[in-house]
């Protein structure tokens, strides 16, 4: 199901709500199209387009708990992104942190709680000097 997500993200883009200007419907319809894109790609190799068409339509109505660790994986790849950006670029990106909120799964929270504890830790240790800011060393 990862796997699909992302293969419809590389031909699409990543469209998250911060993309103010695409409307659910047109991310929808988007989504649709990049799909049926990958299934012509593999002409009568019905079974795995079935599968990839299934496992996306799973993944996009988010109820099974496969589909929500899916969706959560993918959100603590954007702030994991964001604080490595963070930290090679001496850039303060907190205003995309409330991606946090919206992680279901409690480990996968937990996580990110993690996460965010390692960032704080290492935005007081460059706030007194005490980081390089190397990203060859990150």
């Amino acid at each position: 199901m990862a796997l699909v997500h992302d293969m419809a993200e590389r031909l699409d883009g990543d469209i998250t709500p911060l993309h103010k200007d695409i409307i659910q419907a047109e991310k929808s319809r988007r989504e649709e199209a990049t799909m049926g894109y990958i299934a012509q790609l593999l002409p009568g190799v019905t079974d795995i387009n079935n599968t990839f068409t299934t496992l996306f339509r799973e993944y996009e109505e988010n109820q099974t708990l496969e589909a929500q660790l899916v969706h959560d994986i993918d959100k603590l790849e954007m702030v994991l992104h964001m604080f490595e950006y963070e930290r090679c670029h001496q850039r303060d990106l907190s205003e995309f942190y409330h991606v946090m909120h919206s992680i279901r799964l409690p480990e996968m929270r937990d996580w990110g709680l993690m996460m965010m504890k390692e960032r704080e830790a290492f935005r007081a240790a460059a706030s007194k000097g005490e980081t390089e800011h190397d990203p060859a060393k990150m």
